[in-house]
């Protein structure tokens, strides 16, 4: 995911939630 790859840069500011509504 595009999100995925600028949060590769801040692994620490990712969340598990965010994931699951940017999946949708």
């Amino acid at each position: 995911h595009t999100f995925d790859q600028k949060r590769l840069k801040q692994p620490l500011y990712r969340h598990p939630w965010e994931d699951v509504l940017y999946t949708k």
